[in-house]
């Protein structure tokens, strides 16, 4: 007899950058915003875990078109907030990436996403339509290097939504 196995969902965190793609009607970026849509979808039922930070929110929160920052702001909080961060660490992580130029200047707060979920080891991927200075192989690696030698653990995948959706 076949003995069943049960996984527990994907527990992803959401990056401010998928949210936008939730409104955005363009045809260019009408796949993205179907897999956005998916993978909040697949969230509603339960086939993911979704989380924010209180980073999302501000983030979010300071976006200047009224009817989008409302829009994204009510489907970020339909999703679980990480606990407190321990802003110390936090700051310490985003300043070795910026000091090792692993994100540019003006990209603090993506590294802070990042120090996020390295403080957070039970989140499996962090969630980012970011592929200039998140979500390409490239960062990834160099994030990945940096943290370990840190001596932080690195058991997250950096992906974007199509690629943790789930197909069939």
């Amino acid at each position: 007899m076949a003995r069943e196995t049960s996984m527990r969902p994907l527990h992803i965190y959401i990056e401010t950058s998928v949210f936008g793609f939730l409104l955005d009607d363009t045809e260019v970026n009408r796949t993205k915003r179907e897999n956005t849509e998916k993978m909040f979808q697949q969230i509603d039922e339960g086939l993911l875990t979704g989380y924010v930070s209180d980073l999302v929110f501000a983030e979010l929160a300071a976006t200047p078109h009224l009817p989008s920052r409302e829009a994204m702001l009510e489907r970020a909080h339909g999703l679980q907030i990480l606990p407190g961060q321990n802003e110390v660490e936090v700051d310490y992580l985003v300043d070795r990436y910026m000091a090792q130029r692993v994100f540019p200047e003006d990209k603090r707060d993506d590294a802070a996403h990042v120090a996020i979920v390295v403080l957070n080891p039970n989140i499996d991927a962090l969630v980012s339509w970011n592929c200039k200075h998140l979500a390409n192989e490239h960062n990834r690696r160099r994030i990945k290097a940096l943290t370990l030698g840190e001596g932080y653990g690195f058991k997250f995948d950096i992906i974007t939504p199509e690629e943790v959706i789930l197909y069939g």
